[in-house]
């Protein structure tokens, strides 16, 4: 019975996990991009995740999954597409927190190129705020499968 009960929830582990690995990757980088260039590109990619946000995941999954079509990597990248927003608001504020610290603007001041002002430590230490994002998320994206 236990053998059973595992090889069934192979399929809906790694739809959960690939979703939330993908989701949160996705969300990451549109977030560091959206605080990093804050006048036109960040807002305009703002406002699309604003978008987003405002319809209901289950309506987002469907219209995903209509367009692509069934399958295992269609439904992880359908259960993906609407977690990425949520991952990108976490992100893009804490971002906005790195840029306005001491040291961003001594690395400013000093003349250094665009990534060593946000890129050495930072993602280590804001990964907790990502993780935790996911944590409550991952019911949702396992439930469905």
């Amino acid at each position: 019975m236990l053998s059973r009960l595992i090889y069934g929830a192979r399929t809906a582990l790694l739809v959960g996990v690939g979703s939330s690995v993908l989701g949160s990757t996705l969300g990451a980088a549109l977030g560091v991009v959206s605080a990093y260039f804050v006048r036109k590109t960040g807002l305009l990619l703002q406002r699309f995740m604003e978008i987003v946000v405002s319809f209901s995941m289950i309506i987002l999954a469907l219209a995903v999954v209509s367009i692509l079509g069934t399958g295992t990597f269609n439904l992880t990248l359908a259960i993906a597409i609407p977690m990425v927003p949520r991952v990108t608001l976490v992100v893009r504020s804490s971002a906005l927190s790195i840029r306005g610290t001491a040291y961003a603007d001594a690395a400013r001041a000093l003349g250094f190129s665009h990534g060593p002002k946000t890129f050495p430590a930072e993602p280590v230490r804001r990964c907790g705020r990502i993780a935790g994002s996911r944590t409550w998320g991952r019911a949702e994206e396992v439930a469905p499968a």
